[in-house]
Protein backbone atom coordinates (compact mmCIF):
# COMPACT_ATOMS: atom_id res chain seq x y z
CA UNK A 1 0.00 0.00 0.00
CA UNK A 2 1.18 3.29 -0.92
CA UNK A 3 0.90 6.69 1.37
CA UNK A 4 -0.97 9.27 -0.19
CA UNK A 5 1.24 12.98 -0.93
CA UNK A 6 -0.65 14.65 2.02
CA UNK A 7 0.01 11.94 4.47
CA UNK A 8 3.36 12.30 3.56
CA UNK A 9 4.45 15.73 3.64
CA UNK A 10 2.14 15.60 7.30
CA UNK A 11 4.38 12.92 8.73
CA UNK A 12 7.63 15.00 7.18
CA UNK A 13 6.62 18.47 8.15
CA UNK A 14 5.68 17.11 12.22
CA UNK A 15 9.36 15.25 11.71
CA UNK A 16 10.73 18.51 11.05
CA UNK A 17 9.94 20.30 13.80
CA UNK A 18 10.01 17.18 16.54
CA UNK A 19 6.61 16.85 16.83
CA UNK A 20 4.89 13.30 16.15
CA UNK A 21 1.87 12.78 17.54
CA UNK A 22 2.77 9.97 20.19
CA UNK A 23 5.77 12.05 20.97
CA UNK A 24 3.65 15.26 21.72
CA UNK A 25 1.45 13.22 23.40
CA UNK A 26 4.38 11.94 25.80
CA UNK A 27 5.99 15.26 25.79
CA UNK A 28 2.63 16.93 27.66
CA UNK A 29 2.43 13.82 29.56
CA UNK A 30 5.62 14.09 31.00
CA UNK A 31 5.17 17.73 31.54
CA UNK A 32 2.35 17.44 33.60
CA UNK A 33 3.96 14.72 35.84
CA UNK A 34 6.78 17.21 36.31
CA UNK A 35 4.30 19.96 37.87
CA UNK A 36 2.77 17.35 39.36
CA UNK A 37 6.11 16.61 41.06
CA UNK A 38 6.96 19.83 41.54
CA UNK A 39 3.71 20.57 43.36
CA UNK A 40 3.83 17.26 45.79
CA UNK A 41 7.86 18.45 46.73
CA UNK A 42 6.43 21.99 47.61
CA UNK A 43 3.62 20.33 49.55
CA UNK A 44 5.61 17.99 51.09
CA UNK A 45 8.52 20.79 51.54
CA UNK A 46 6.09 23.06 53.28
CA UNK A 47 4.66 20.20 55.85
CA UNK A 48 8.09 19.48 56.76
CA UNK A 49 8.97 23.05 57.65
CA UNK A 50 6.26 23.25 59.82
CA UNK A 51 7.28 19.92 61.75
CA UNK A 52 9.96 22.11 62.29
CA UNK A 53 7.73 23.93 64.84
CA UNK A 54 6.48 20.53 66.63
CA UNK A 55 6.58 20.47 70.00
CA UNK A 56 7.23 17.00 69.85
CA UNK A 57 11.14 16.35 69.38
CA UNK A 58 10.89 13.33 67.33
CA UNK A 59 8.98 15.50 64.96
CA UNK A 60 11.34 17.88 64.36
CA UNK A 61 14.56 15.15 64.43
CA UNK A 62 12.46 13.32 61.45
CA UNK A 63 11.85 16.63 59.56
CA UNK A 64 15.44 18.19 60.21
CA UNK A 65 16.69 14.41 58.33
CA UNK A 66 14.19 14.67 55.68
CA UNK A 67 15.46 18.25 54.81
CA UNK A 68 18.60 17.12 53.85
CA UNK A 69 18.04 16.79 50.30
CA UNK A 70 16.45 20.36 49.81
CA UNK A 71 18.41 23.51 48.86
CA UNK A 72 16.25 26.53 49.07
CA UNK A 73 16.91 29.29 51.02
CA UNK A 74 13.45 28.67 53.14
CA UNK A 75 14.52 25.46 54.51
CA UNK A 76 18.39 27.17 55.24
CA UNK A 77 16.80 29.88 57.11
CA UNK A 78 14.32 27.52 59.09
CA UNK A 79 17.12 24.98 60.13
CA UNK A 80 19.43 27.76 61.04
CA UNK A 81 16.86 28.95 63.29
CA UNK A 82 17.27 25.40 64.77
CA UNK A 83 20.86 26.11 65.93
CA UNK A 84 19.93 28.05 69.02
CA UNK A 85 17.13 25.31 69.96
CA UNK A 86 17.89 23.90 73.22
CA UNK A 87 17.32 20.08 72.89
CA UNK A 88 21.37 19.70 72.01
CA UNK A 89 20.39 16.53 69.73
CA UNK A 90 18.01 18.96 67.26
CA UNK A 91 21.39 21.40 66.88
CA UNK A 92 23.37 18.02 66.37
CA UNK A 93 20.70 17.23 63.86
CA UNK A 94 20.87 20.27 62.20
CA UNK A 95 24.58 21.19 62.10
CA UNK A 96 24.78 17.44 60.31
CA UNK A 97 22.03 18.28 57.55
CA UNK A 98 23.43 21.56 57.01
CA UNK A 99 26.75 19.73 55.90
CA UNK A 100 24.55 17.84 53.80
CA UNK A 101 22.97 20.63 51.83
CA UNK A 102 26.41 21.67 51.51
CA UNK A 103 25.87 25.39 50.05
CA UNK A 104 27.51 28.51 50.58
CA UNK A 105 23.99 30.32 52.82
CA UNK A 106 25.29 27.35 55.37
CA UNK A 107 28.66 28.18 55.99
CA UNK A 108 27.74 31.48 58.63
CA UNK A 109 25.81 28.89 60.15
CA UNK A 110 28.39 25.98 60.32
CA UNK A 111 30.82 28.49 61.04
CA UNK A 112 28.40 29.35 64.26
CA UNK A 113 28.13 26.15 65.57
CA UNK A 114 31.71 25.76 65.84
CA UNK A 115 31.09 27.43 68.94
CA UNK A 116 28.56 25.60 70.14
CA UNK A 117 28.47 24.07 74.04
CA UNK A 118 28.16 20.87 72.92
CA UNK A 119 31.35 19.30 71.82
CA UNK A 120 29.40 16.69 69.25
CA UNK A 121 27.97 19.82 67.44
CA UNK A 122 31.07 21.44 67.21
CA UNK A 123 32.78 18.89 65.12
CA UNK A 124 29.97 17.83 63.49
CA UNK A 125 29.83 21.70 61.79
CA UNK A 126 33.72 20.84 61.62
CA UNK A 127 33.53 17.93 59.08
CA UNK A 128 30.96 19.37 56.90
CA UNK A 129 32.66 22.89 56.39
CA UNK A 130 35.64 20.27 55.50
CA UNK A 131 33.86 18.39 53.62
CA UNK A 132 32.24 21.33 51.26
CA UNK A 133 36.30 22.23 51.04
CA UNK A 134 34.83 25.95 52.60
CA UNK A 135 38.12 28.16 52.42
CA UNK A 136 35.93 30.98 53.85
CA UNK A 137 36.07 28.88 57.01
CA UNK A 138 39.79 28.65 57.15
CA UNK A 139 40.26 30.78 59.94
CA UNK A 140 37.57 30.07 62.16
CA UNK A 141 38.48 26.60 62.10
CA UNK A 142 42.31 27.53 63.00
CA UNK A 143 41.02 28.87 66.23
CA UNK A 144 38.80 26.08 66.75
CA UNK A 145 41.77 23.42 66.44
CA UNK A 146 42.33 24.87 70.27
CA UNK A 147 39.28 23.53 71.47
CA UNK A 148 38.94 21.85 74.61
CA UNK A 149 37.41 18.63 73.04
CA UNK A 150 39.94 16.33 71.69
CA UNK A 151 37.32 14.92 69.34
CA UNK A 152 36.58 18.28 68.35
CA UNK A 153 40.37 19.27 67.64
CA UNK A 154 41.11 16.01 66.04
CA UNK A 155 37.59 16.92 64.09
CA UNK A 156 39.02 20.10 63.06
CA UNK A 157 42.27 18.75 61.66
CA UNK A 158 41.01 16.53 59.62
CA UNK A 159 38.74 19.16 58.12
CA UNK A 160 41.29 21.74 57.60
CA UNK A 161 43.19 18.48 55.51
CA UNK A 162 39.93 18.26 53.40
CA UNK A 163 39.72 22.18 52.38
CA UNK A 164 44.12 21.72 51.89
CA UNK A 165 45.13 25.05 50.14
CA UNK A 166 48.40 26.34 50.23
CA UNK A 167 47.24 28.74 52.70
CA UNK A 168 46.17 26.17 55.49
CA UNK A 169 49.55 23.95 54.85
CA UNK A 170 51.54 27.14 55.24
CA UNK A 171 49.45 28.27 58.40
CA UNK A 172 49.87 24.02 59.97
CA UNK A 173 53.31 24.11 58.93
CA UNK A 174 54.10 27.50 60.60
CA UNK A 175 51.63 25.64 63.86
CA UNK A 176 54.77 22.83 64.06
CA UNK A 177 56.74 24.98 66.24
CA UNK A 178 54.19 26.37 67.86
CA UNK A 179 54.33 26.29 71.97
CA UNK A 180 51.25 24.69 72.44
CA UNK A 181 52.30 20.27 72.28
CA UNK A 182 48.78 19.39 70.98
CA UNK A 183 48.90 22.15 68.19
CA UNK A 184 52.22 20.70 66.65
CA UNK A 185 50.54 17.10 66.75
CA UNK A 186 47.01 17.90 65.49
CA UNK A 187 49.14 20.92 62.37
CA UNK A 188 51.84 17.22 61.77
CA UNK A 189 48.41 15.02 61.20
CA UNK A 190 46.53 17.28 59.08
CA UNK A 191 49.71 17.81 57.33
CA UNK A 192 50.06 13.75 56.77
CA UNK A 193 46.50 13.72 55.43
CA UNK A 194 47.10 16.17 52.98
CA UNK A 195 49.86 15.04 51.70
CA UNK A 196 51.88 17.95 52.10
CA UNK A 197 55.06 17.14 50.11
CA UNK A 198 56.09 20.55 51.22
CA UNK A 199 55.76 20.15 55.14
CA UNK A 200 58.74 17.31 54.44
CA UNK A 201 61.90 18.80 55.82
CA UNK A 202 59.84 20.76 58.25
CA UNK A 203 58.34 17.39 59.59
CA UNK A 204 61.51 16.13 59.41
CA UNK A 205 62.89 18.71 61.72
CA UNK A 206 60.52 17.99 64.00
CA UNK A 207 61.47 14.76 64.96
CA UNK A 208 65.27 15.72 65.68
CA UNK A 209 64.04 18.48 68.57
CA UNK A 210 59.97 17.30 69.02
CA UNK A 211 60.28 16.39 73.14
CA UNK A 212 56.47 14.79 72.96
CA UNK A 213 56.04 11.40 72.27
CA UNK A 214 52.49 12.20 71.25
CA UNK A 215 53.99 14.41 68.64
CA UNK A 216 56.46 11.97 67.11
CA UNK A 217 53.91 9.71 67.03
CA UNK A 218 51.97 11.97 64.91
CA UNK A 219 54.74 13.05 62.87
CA UNK A 220 56.24 9.99 62.16
CA UNK A 221 52.44 8.58 60.56
CA UNK A 222 52.15 11.88 59.11
CA UNK A 223 56.03 11.24 56.77
CA UNK A 224 54.22 7.43 55.80
CA UNK A 225 51.13 9.02 54.90
CA UNK A 226 53.34 11.69 52.40
CA UNK A 227 55.02 8.61 51.29
CA UNK A 228 58.42 10.72 49.78
CA UNK A 229 61.64 8.62 50.01
CA UNK A 230 63.52 11.62 51.45
CA UNK A 231 61.94 10.68 54.97
CA UNK A 232 62.84 7.67 54.86
CA UNK A 233 66.46 7.95 56.58
CA UNK A 234 64.90 10.41 59.34
CA UNK A 235 62.11 7.61 59.60
CA UNK A 236 65.20 4.77 60.27
CA UNK A 237 66.65 6.76 63.03
CA UNK A 238 63.07 7.07 64.45
CA UNK A 239 63.74 3.07 65.19
CA UNK A 240 66.26 4.00 67.79
CA UNK A 241 63.97 6.33 69.32
CA UNK A 242 63.74 5.78 73.31
CA UNK A 243 59.70 5.14 73.14
CA UNK A 244 58.83 1.84 72.15
CA UNK A 245 55.37 3.25 71.09
CA UNK A 246 57.52 5.19 68.76
CA UNK A 247 59.65 2.77 67.48
CA UNK A 248 56.82 0.29 66.69
CA UNK A 249 55.35 3.38 64.50
CA UNK A 250 58.29 4.10 62.63
CA UNK A 251 59.18 -0.05 62.07
CA UNK A 252 55.46 0.02 60.64
CA UNK A 253 55.52 3.05 58.91
CA UNK A 254 59.01 2.17 57.09
CA UNK A 255 57.50 -1.57 55.62
CA UNK A 256 55.09 0.95 53.52
CA UNK A 257 58.54 2.31 51.44
CA UNK A 258 58.56 -0.47 49.02
CA UNK A 259 60.55 0.57 45.84
CA UNK A 260 63.97 -0.71 45.13
CA UNK A 261 65.72 2.86 46.40
CA UNK A 262 64.19 2.31 49.61
CA UNK A 263 65.05 -1.45 49.82
CA UNK A 264 69.13 -0.71 49.50
CA UNK A 265 68.31 1.87 52.22
CA UNK A 266 66.66 -0.36 54.62
CA UNK A 267 69.74 -3.38 53.46
CA UNK A 268 72.55 -0.70 54.22
CA UNK A 269 70.89 -0.19 57.63
CA UNK A 270 71.37 -3.41 58.63
CA UNK A 271 75.12 -2.25 59.46
CA UNK A 272 73.77 0.12 62.89
CA UNK A 273 74.85 -0.97 66.17
CA UNK A 274 71.48 -0.46 67.46
CA UNK A 275 69.32 -2.95 68.37
CA UNK A 276 66.24 -2.02 67.62
CA UNK A 277 66.87 -0.08 64.64
CA UNK A 278 68.30 -3.27 63.10
CA UNK A 279 65.74 -5.95 64.10
CA UNK A 280 63.01 -3.26 63.19
CA UNK A 281 65.08 -3.07 59.60
CA UNK A 282 65.11 -7.08 59.61
CA UNK A 283 61.56 -7.49 60.16
CA UNK A 284 60.61 -4.90 57.29
CA UNK A 285 63.05 -6.50 54.71
CA UNK A 286 61.36 -10.18 55.86
CA UNK A 287 57.65 -8.28 54.86
CA UNK A 288 58.64 -6.88 52.01
CA UNK A 289 60.29 -10.35 50.56
CA UNK A 290 63.54 -8.80 49.52
CA UNK A 291 65.44 -12.15 48.09
CA UNK A 292 68.57 -10.14 47.82
CA UNK A 293 68.45 -9.42 51.80
CA UNK A 294 68.76 -12.82 52.65
CA UNK A 295 72.69 -13.40 52.82
CA UNK A 296 72.63 -10.37 54.94
CA UNK A 297 69.79 -11.77 57.36
CA UNK A 298 71.70 -15.03 57.32
CA UNK A 299 74.07 -13.54 58.59
CA UNK A 300 72.51 -11.85 61.84
CA UNK A 301 71.24 -15.50 62.58
CA UNK A 302 74.69 -15.57 64.19
CA UNK A 303 73.99 -12.26 66.43
CA UNK A 304 75.01 -11.65 70.01
CA UNK A 305 71.71 -10.78 70.51
CA UNK A 306 68.97 -13.37 70.58
CA UNK A 307 66.05 -11.09 69.88
CA UNK A 308 68.23 -10.12 66.66
CA UNK A 309 68.44 -14.25 65.63
CA UNK A 310 64.73 -14.75 66.28
CA UNK A 311 63.81 -11.62 64.14
CA UNK A 312 66.17 -13.03 61.48
CA UNK A 313 64.50 -16.15 61.29
CA UNK A 314 61.15 -15.26 61.33
CA UNK A 315 62.00 -12.66 58.46
CA UNK A 316 63.68 -15.45 56.28
CA UNK A 317 60.38 -17.49 57.12
CA UNK A 318 58.33 -14.92 55.63
CA UNK A 319 60.74 -14.96 52.51
CA UNK A 320 61.15 -18.64 51.91
CA UNK A 321 63.94 -18.50 50.05
CA UNK A 322 65.41 -22.25 49.97
CA UNK A 323 69.14 -20.37 50.64
CA UNK A 324 68.19 -20.36 54.15
CA UNK A 325 67.33 -23.99 54.64
CA UNK A 326 70.87 -25.13 56.05
CA UNK A 327 71.30 -22.05 58.32
CA UNK A 328 67.74 -22.00 59.56
CA UNK A 329 68.32 -26.03 60.18
CA UNK A 330 71.31 -25.05 62.44
CA UNK A 331 69.11 -22.58 64.47
CA UNK A 332 67.52 -25.53 65.62
CA UNK A 333 69.82 -26.04 68.25
CA UNK A 334 70.36 -22.19 69.41
CA UNK A 335 70.36 -22.14 72.97
CA UNK A 336 67.26 -19.16 72.95
CA UNK A 337 63.63 -21.28 72.26
CA UNK A 338 62.59 -18.53 70.66
CA UNK A 339 65.16 -18.56 67.75
CA UNK A 340 64.45 -22.41 67.89
CA UNK A 341 60.76 -21.98 67.38
CA UNK A 342 60.91 -19.20 64.63
CA UNK A 343 63.43 -21.32 62.51
CA UNK A 344 60.64 -24.26 62.98
CA UNK A 345 57.97 -22.14 61.73
CA UNK A 346 60.34 -20.91 58.68
CA UNK A 347 61.34 -24.08 57.66
CA UNK A 348 58.02 -25.45 57.73
CA UNK A 349 57.00 -22.57 55.22
CA UNK A 350 60.04 -22.97 53.28
CA UNK A 351 59.06 -27.01 52.45
CA UNK A 352 62.50 -28.26 52.31
CA UNK A 353 62.40 -31.87 53.14
CA UNK A 354 66.03 -31.72 54.20
CA UNK A 355 63.78 -30.09 57.32
CA UNK A 356 62.51 -33.46 58.10
CA UNK A 357 64.79 -35.25 60.17
CA UNK A 358 65.94 -32.26 62.43
CA UNK A 359 61.88 -31.11 62.74
CA UNK A 360 61.57 -34.50 63.83
CA UNK A 361 64.25 -34.20 66.70
CA UNK A 362 62.76 -30.64 68.00
CA UNK A 363 59.92 -31.84 68.29
CA UNK A 364 60.35 -34.37 71.50
CA UNK A 365 62.21 -31.18 73.46
CA UNK A 366 60.63 -30.64 76.32
CA UNK A 367 59.93 -26.82 75.91
CA UNK A 368 56.41 -26.69 74.57
CA UNK A 369 56.21 -23.73 72.54
CA UNK A 370 59.69 -25.46 70.46
CA UNK A 371 57.67 -28.65 70.30
CA UNK A 372 54.57 -27.14 69.02
CA UNK A 373 56.44 -24.87 66.30
CA UNK A 374 58.37 -28.20 65.05
CA UNK A 375 54.85 -30.14 64.89
CA UNK A 376 53.26 -27.54 63.07
CA UNK A 377 56.08 -27.39 60.32
CA UNK A 378 55.97 -31.18 60.23
CA UNK A 379 52.79 -31.16 59.19
CA UNK A 380 53.73 -29.88 55.53
CA UNK A 381 55.79 -32.83 54.91
CA UNK A 382 54.29 -36.48 53.78
CA UNK A 383 57.72 -38.64 54.95
CA UNK A 384 56.69 -41.82 56.91
CA UNK A 385 58.90 -40.22 60.03
CA UNK A 386 56.84 -37.53 59.93
CA UNK A 387 53.25 -38.95 60.04
CA UNK A 388 54.20 -41.00 62.73
CA UNK A 389 55.86 -38.90 64.79
CA UNK A 390 52.69 -36.47 64.59
CA UNK A 391 50.64 -39.61 65.37
CA UNK A 392 52.35 -40.32 68.62
CA UNK A 393 52.10 -36.50 69.25
CA UNK A 394 48.09 -36.72 69.09
CA UNK A 395 48.78 -37.56 72.89
CA UNK A 396 50.50 -34.99 74.20
CA UNK A 397 49.58 -34.28 77.30
CA UNK A 398 49.44 -30.24 76.11
CA UNK A 399 46.19 -29.74 74.23
CA UNK A 400 47.95 -27.03 72.41
CA UNK A 401 49.97 -29.27 70.79
CA UNK A 402 47.17 -32.12 70.12
CA UNK A 403 45.47 -29.76 68.42
CA UNK A 404 48.37 -28.65 66.65
CA UNK A 405 49.42 -32.58 65.91
CA UNK A 406 46.20 -32.89 64.24
CA UNK A 407 46.13 -30.04 62.01
CA UNK A 408 49.54 -30.97 60.75
CA UNK A 409 47.54 -34.55 59.95
CA UNK A 410 45.06 -32.77 58.39
CA UNK A 411 47.51 -31.35 56.48
CA UNK A 412 49.32 -34.67 55.52
CA UNK A 413 46.29 -36.01 53.79
CA UNK A 414 47.52 -39.47 55.29
CA UNK A 415 44.71 -42.27 55.38
CA UNK A 416 47.02 -43.87 58.27
CA UNK A 417 45.67 -40.78 60.23
CA UNK A 418 42.31 -41.79 60.08
CA UNK A 419 41.71 -44.05 63.58
CA UNK A 420 43.87 -41.85 65.54
CA UNK A 421 41.72 -38.86 64.63
CA UNK A 422 38.41 -40.60 65.06
CA UNK A 423 39.61 -41.33 68.73
CA UNK A 424 40.45 -37.61 69.10
CA UNK A 425 37.01 -36.89 68.25
CA UNK A 426 36.70 -38.33 71.94
CA UNK A 427 39.39 -35.21 73.34
CA UNK A 428 38.64 -33.56 76.46
CA UNK A 429 38.91 -30.68 74.93
CA UNK A 430 36.74 -28.94 72.63
CA UNK A 431 39.52 -27.14 70.27
CA UNK A 432 41.38 -30.88 69.86
CA UNK A 433 37.55 -32.37 69.38
CA UNK A 434 37.04 -29.61 66.65
CA UNK A 435 40.40 -29.22 64.98
CA UNK A 436 40.09 -33.87 64.61
CA UNK A 437 36.23 -33.29 62.91
CA UNK A 438 38.18 -30.65 60.40
CA UNK A 439 41.09 -32.75 59.42
CA UNK A 440 38.78 -36.22 59.07
CA UNK A 441 36.98 -33.96 56.52
CA UNK A 442 40.16 -33.07 54.85
CA UNK A 443 41.50 -37.00 54.88
CA UNK A 444 38.07 -39.76 54.36
CA UNK A 445 37.56 -40.87 51.14
CA UNK A 446 34.89 -43.42 49.62
CA UNK A 447 37.66 -45.96 50.96
CA UNK A 448 36.82 -44.74 54.03
CA UNK A 449 33.47 -45.84 54.24
CA UNK A 450 33.88 -49.79 56.16
CA UNK A 451 36.17 -47.79 58.70
CA UNK A 452 33.55 -44.97 59.37
CA UNK A 453 30.66 -47.70 59.46
CA UNK A 454 32.98 -49.81 62.08
CA UNK A 455 33.63 -47.10 64.32
CA UNK A 456 30.00 -46.10 64.36
CA UNK A 457 28.84 -49.60 65.32
CA UNK A 458 31.22 -49.51 68.62
CA UNK A 459 30.99 -45.84 69.15
CA UNK A 460 28.69 -44.49 72.11
CA UNK A 461 30.04 -40.58 72.29
CA UNK A 462 27.70 -38.50 70.51
CA UNK A 463 30.04 -35.79 69.02
CA UNK A 464 31.85 -38.24 67.50
CA UNK A 465 29.07 -40.69 65.99
CA UNK A 466 27.69 -37.27 64.84
CA UNK A 467 31.13 -36.34 63.10
CA UNK A 468 31.01 -39.87 61.89
CA UNK A 469 27.36 -39.99 60.24
CA UNK A 470 28.16 -36.38 58.53
CA UNK A 471 31.38 -37.79 56.91
CA UNK A 472 29.59 -40.42 55.76
CA UNK A 473 26.88 -38.42 54.24
CA UNK A 474 29.93 -35.95 52.76
CA UNK A 475 31.72 -39.03 50.91
CA UNK A 476 29.08 -41.33 49.88
CA UNK A 477 27.03 -38.26 48.93
CA UNK A 478 23.71 -40.22 50.79
CA UNK A 479 21.28 -38.22 53.19
CA UNK A 480 20.70 -39.41 56.93
CA UNK A 481 17.81 -42.32 55.89
CA UNK A 482 20.21 -43.59 53.24
CA UNK A 483 23.71 -44.09 55.68
CA UNK A 484 21.14 -45.70 58.52
CA UNK A 485 20.08 -48.24 56.03
CA UNK A 486 23.38 -49.02 54.92
CA UNK A 487 23.98 -50.81 58.83
CA UNK A 488 20.52 -52.89 57.63
CA UNK A 489 19.50 -55.37 60.52
CA UNK A 490 22.92 -55.60 61.81
CA UNK A 491 22.75 -51.97 63.45
CA UNK A 492 19.52 -52.12 65.37
CA UNK A 493 17.18 -50.32 66.31
CA UNK A 494 19.43 -49.04 69.25
CA UNK A 495 22.05 -47.75 66.94
CA UNK A 496 20.04 -46.23 64.94
CA UNK A 497 18.24 -44.29 67.18
CA UNK A 498 21.61 -43.24 68.79
CA UNK A 499 22.63 -42.38 65.16
CA UNK A 500 19.84 -39.82 65.16
CA UNK A 501 20.35 -38.50 68.23
CA UNK A 502 24.02 -37.78 67.89
CA UNK A 503 23.38 -36.33 64.13
CA UNK A 504 21.22 -34.22 65.58
CA UNK A 505 23.30 -33.02 68.41
CA UNK A 506 26.31 -32.34 65.77
CA UNK A 507 24.59 -29.91 63.91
Amino acid sequence: MFSSPVTINMDRNLTEVGHSPTKGHLSRREECLSERSRFMATSSEQQLLQLLHSEEPEARLRAINALKTTHSQEVVDALVELLHDSDANIRTAVTYTLGKIATKPVIPALVQALQDELPKVRWTAALALGQMKAVEAIAPLFTALRDDDVIVRGSVAEALALIGTAEVEQQLISLLTDANHDLRRWASYALGQMRAVNAIDPLMATLTTEHSTEVRESVVVSLGEIGDERALRSLLKTLGDPNPDVRAIASQVIREFRSPEAIQILIKTLDTPNTHVRRSVILALGELHCTQAVPRIIAHLSDEDAAIRSSAAYALGMIADPEAVDPLMRSLSDHDPKVQENAAYALGTIGDERAVEPLTELATTPHDAVRLAAIYALGVFKSPSAVSLLLDAVHDPVAAIRKSAIYALGQTRSPEAIPVLLQALKDENSYVRQKAADSLEKIVTRDSLEQLMTFLRQETDEYAMGVAVYLLQEIGGKDLSSVLQMFGDSGGEKLKTAILSAIEKFQ
